[in-house]
């Protein structure tokens, strides 16, 4: 009876072989695939010169260590292997169609909506600190551009996995509030800035963005453009209407090229055949008029009329719609300037090589940039350190007031050969205290034998400036994020800047001030001395700002090693034609004898009271005039 019930048990079952058969075939897979990239690699590229220099130098600096030589080795085999080139599309489509992808650059959404991943997820400290540092450093050009005519507008265009949102996977974030950010500290800092977040409500992701590509369809380009239009009536013109004129074919997909696939490839068709990754046809959208769209490609020659309208940007205005779409809503010459793969603030740079004559400036510049690149700017890419710089030095601040600041330079030296920081404590942590948009600026005088490079460096970002052999002068802009740092070094990068004779002045961008009513001290409590204005009806334009100013009673004008510390709040309050708006800027353990802070949010209104705590003695406010610009010129 035993013998009926017991259970068979042979000597191997068939799990215990799967792990062992498993095994083998993975090392057989292996040895092939390292067998076939043996006999048959891919030739690598032939680098002659310069790039053989870098690729030699690069492939020194992997190190086990960090990790390096690892990413190396699996970069250069995903590259030359002959495995993984040819089959490695086969298994990206067989995932594309599980409605995964294979690569981490990528996001798989619904329906085949494709997004990349490091434009859609930002780390906590990007998502809180970049949209401020991106706002002061476009509102600090903004500044700088309206002193030579120029009156700079925002195009902000919303990510796509913002705007798209809908079409995520279930559990991705698209934290709405970076973008939202962006727009509102661009429209608070004074600068007309369109809303597209606002003028895209209710319209369905596929009439916004491309699905397989990361730029933006038609509909939201035409939305873009009638929300320009309403925004900007001034920019209207008299052309009356103009044609355009649309054809279709067949979208970029320029997203599947994470995924392993290029246009031509051999999977293309069954890429577009597939329902959830549908390569949708392109709306193309050009002028009629090829007289009216050649004369829109670029400046005119020096001493021609002044062009009075540019439209600058990266490539989602280069190849695509919006260009024509806006000189049809406007009705208006409107000149393009836009390059594919423009960095943060390079529009702007582009312009100003094509603009080499500043009187011929146009009069408004529409600078249209990705809400993604914000992070960029943030993390201090060399490519957008690099175009702010070279804006700095092409745009001069050689009118800019000192009146109101030591007219004695804040530091002067003869030239010592030396590396590290140049200013030796002559602007100690705490010294400038600003609200970071530009409004206070260094003036760096150099006189040297060679070409000689240098960095600006604050918290929040790298201003690269160089000068030719024999010197120069450059304003320099100070920016700062979300929070005050008080940090501003100025560093010699090269052997030339070493050894040049060296001057630093600190100016503010002003054209003309006003001194407002004395602040009366009131008892603060707890030891605080607070000081106050009241009902001071102070009318405000674009550019005005203020200046708190206590160095007369408080000690030295400049701040210097030893110098007290003090915890200074400035809290601002008026009206707008929006309501009632107050800032408060905190400055704690600063060594500063005044404060320069920009009044863009009371833009159009007034500034009705100041409140100053921490600041014992004497305090002086003032409103220092900024410029205006109607229809070319500064009033």
């Amino acid at each position: 009876m035993e013998e009926l019930i017991r259970p068979t048990t042979a000597p191997e079952s068939l799990r215990s072989r799967w792990p062992t058969a498993t095994a083998i075939l993975s090392i057989l897979i292996l040895a092939a695939t390292a067998f076939v990239d043996r006999v048959w690699p891919i030739p690598p590229p032939r680098l002659v010169g310069q790039e053989k220099a870098e690729y030699a130098a690069a492939q020194r600096r992997q190190t086990l260590r960090d990790g390096s030589l690892a990413r190396w080795i699996e970069k250069e085999t995903s590259t030359r292997s002959r495995v993984r080139v040819t089959l490695g599309p086969w298994w990206s489509l067989a995932m594309l169609g599980l409605g995964d992808s294979v690569k981490k650059d990528l996001v798989t959404g619904s329906d085949g909506w494709l997004f990349l991943r490091r434009r859609a997820a930002f780390d906590p400290r990007t998502l809180r600190e970049a949209p401020a540092v991106a706002a002061n450093t476009l509102l600090g050009l903004r500044r700088r551009l309206a002193h030579h005519d120029c009156d700079l507008r925002f195009l902000p265009i919303p990510r796509k996995s913002v705007a798209c949102s809908a079409r995520l996977p279930r559990g991705f974030t698209p934290q709405p509030q970076f973008d939202a950010e962006v727009i509102a500290r661009l429209r608070d800092g004074g600068a007309p800035t369109i809303d597209l977040l606002s003028a895209w409500d209710g319209m369905a992701p596929e009439q916004l963005y491309m699905r397989l590509d990361t730029h933006w369809e038609v509909g939201g380009q035409e939305a873009a453009a009638r929300a320009i239009g309403a925004r900007f009536p001034d920019l209207r013109g008299d052309l009356g209407p103009i044609e355009l004129v649309r054809t279709r074919e067949p979208g970029p997909g320029a997203l599947l090229r994470f995924a392993g696939f290029y246009r031509g490839h051999s999977l293309w068709p069954g890429l577009s055949a597939w329902n959830h990754v549908n390569d949708a046809p392109l709306n193309r959208v050009r002028l009629a008029s090829e007289e009216l769209r050649q004369g829109l490609a670029g400046p005119g020659a020096p001493g021609s009329a002044p062009i009075d309208v540019a439209l600058a940007g990266t490539s989602f205005t280069g190849h695509l719609a919006l260009h024509p779409l806006v000189v049809q809503e406007l009705q208006a010459p409107v000149v393009k300037v836009a390059s594919d793969g423009a960095a943060f603030t390079e529009p702007v740079e582009i312009l100003l090589q094509r603009w080499k004559h500043e009187s011929s400036l146009p009069r408004v510049l529409l600078l249209e940039f990705p809400v993604f690149q914000v992070a960029d700017a943030f993390r201090r890419r060399p490519e957008v350190t690099r175009s702010l710089g070279s804006i700095v030095q092409r745009l001069d601040l050689g009118h800019a007031s000192a009146s109101v600041l030591p007219s004695r330079p804040v530091y002067r030296d003869a030239g010592v050969a030396q590396k590290g920081p140049r200013l030796r404590g002559a602007l100690a942590p705490g010294s400038i205290l600003s609200s970071g948009d530009g409004v206070v600026q260094l003036r760096v005088d150099v006189d040297s034998e060679t070409l000689s490079r240098w960095s600006v460096r604050t918290a929040a970002m790298d201003i690269p400036i160089e000068f030719e052999a024999g010197g120069g002068t450059a304003w320099v802009p100070i920016l700062e994020g979300r929070e005050w740092s008080g940090q501003v070094q100025l560093f010699g990068t090269d052997a030339g800047a070493h050894a040049a004779r060296l001057g630093v002045e600190v100016v503010i961008d002003h054209v003309g001030s006003l001194t407002l009513e004395a602040p009366k001290r009131v008892d603060g409590g707890n030891s605080n001395v607070i000081w106050e204005s009241r009902d001071l009806g102070a009318d405000v334009i674009a550019g005005d700002v203020l200046l708190v100013d206590w160095s007369g009673e408080a000690g030295p004008d400049r701040a210097g090693p030893g110098q007290a510390r003090a915890n200074v709040t400035v809290e601002l309050g008026g009206s707008t034609a929006a309501g009632e708006r107050s800032l408060s800027r905190a400055f704690p353990n600063s060594t500063g004898t005044w404060a320069v802070l920009s009044l863009g949010e009371w833009t159009g209104g007034s500034l009705e009271w100041v409140r100053v705590t921490g600041v014992h003695g004497g305090l002086v406010l003032k409103r220092l005039r900024g410029r205006t610009l109607s229809r070319g010129r500064i009033r």
